[in-house]
């Protein structure tokens, strides 16, 4: 299994400034690193073996920096309406780099821009396979099978105490990794590879498509494979599984 090095990530916000203003950006990428090193690192540090991304704010547009540092870099853009409403965020590889978006539009953005920050780190190439269940790998994304549930954490930004909503994420225990039995961050799930009401997994079958599975089609073969192909979904610009539905929760700005 190759693992990259994946150390720095850009951030650029392709919105307006009251929409989202430069020291609410700066916050969230803060946050957002609070989050991968306390949390999703304790967890998975061990696993990948390596030192996590830093995600650094570099403005408004996409004017990449005269000089990034050393090593692969990714860019992580946030953007004002998701052309699918069903779509908060997902992240890809632009080339060779990591390469993700973060829609405002989404219920809950700040927690949307940690959700792909922490795909990202963990998974910065899309290129880590798990075997699972009926022979089929699937994809080492940690937030997606747990969509839904979230926690609050308290972090210090800028010399600020502020209240972060964070997204549940999955262990490597949940892939069959190690011997841990805590599948989950938040102790929601009951066994390897189970899915939260809002989560879904992507599947690779053996001809190398994937599709998207949700809790209702984990059993295989309830609806047909041209339906679920992720590649003819994606065709479609459709970004998540067909039929998922976005936890309505409530927006909750990070700062204020």
């Amino acid at each position: 299994m190759v693992i990259p090095k994946f150390d720095h990530c850009g951030v650029y916000a392709q919105v307006k400034h009251e929409e989202l203003s430069t020291s609410d950006a700066e916050a969230w990428c803060e946050a957002a690193n609070v989050y991968v090193r306390e949390e999703v690192w304790d967890a998975w540090g061990a696993v990948l073996n390596r030192n996590p991304p830093n995600f650094i704010y570099y403005g408004r547009g996409l004017n990449l920096p005269m000089s990034l540092p050393e090593g692969p870099a990714g860019i992580l853009v946030i953007k004002s309406k998701s052309p699918d409403p069903s779509t908060g965020g997902f992240h890809y590889v632009l080339g060779k780099m990591p390469a993700g978006r973060s829609y405002l539009s989404s219920s809950g953005p700040d927690e949307t821009f940690c959700h792909e920050a922490g795909e990202m780190a963990v998974n910065p190439l899309l290129n880590l396979w798990y075997p699972g269940p009926k022979g089929y790998d699937y994809s080492g994304e940690v937030n997606d099978p747990v969509q839904g549930p979230d926690y609050k954490k308290t972090v210090k930004v800028f010399g600020r105490s502020l209240e972060v909503v964070c997204p549940n994420f999955v262990y490597p225990a949940y892939f069959g990794i190690g011997n841990g039995t805590k599948y989950d961050h938040m102790g929601v799930l009951k066994a390897p590879f189970s899915l939260t009401p809002g989560g879904y997994q992507i599947a690779r079958l053996v001809n190398g498509d994937t599709i998207f599975l949700n809790p209702g089609e984990m059993a295989f073969g309830q609806r047909k494979f041209d339906e679920l192909s992720r590649s003819s979904q994606l065709a479609k610009g459709i970004t998540v599984p067909a039929g998922y539905q976005d936890m309505k929760r409530p927006s909750r700005p990070l700062i204020g």
